[in-house]
């Protein structure tokens, strides 16, 4: 899952682990001054194994338009993985673990490198 207005920044890393079922790509991103909007935000580019795209079903078809699917679409991940949300955020790593999002602790470092500001 991609949104067409997120382009990929020079220097990170959007290797996929193999070992992942699921990966949030998009989570320091300019227009949210490199940090997660809100904790349960799963948007902009996800990758996924096709099989653990088949084992939810994939993506609702209910939505039309602009909005909405992609919460939709991560709130059926915690609920795969973890029973739901809850679930989640408790278990070992929480959400950043669950989505494979890199530490928060690297974020600032990596901020740093792309000059502190925000990418055009």
């Amino acid at each position: 899952m991609h949104d067409v207005d997120m382009l990929p920044l020079p220097g990170v890393d959007y290797r996929f682990d193999p070992a992942r079922e699921v990966r949030h790509l998009s989570t320091e991103v300019s227009q949210f001054d490199y940090r997660l909007p809100y904790d349960k935000y799963c948007s902009g580019a996800l990758i996924a194994h096709k099989a653990f795209l088949r084992s939810i079903n994939g993506f609702a078809t209910q939505f039309w338009g602009w909005g909405g699917e992609d919460d939709e679409f991560c709130a059926r991940v915690a609920k795969w993985k973890h029973g739901g949300w809850a679930a989640a955020e408790r278990a070992p790593g929480g959400l950043d673990g669950m989505f494979g999002r890199p530490d928060k602790a690297g974020a600032g470092a990596r901020r740093s490198s792309l000059g502190g500001g925000r990418v055009a």
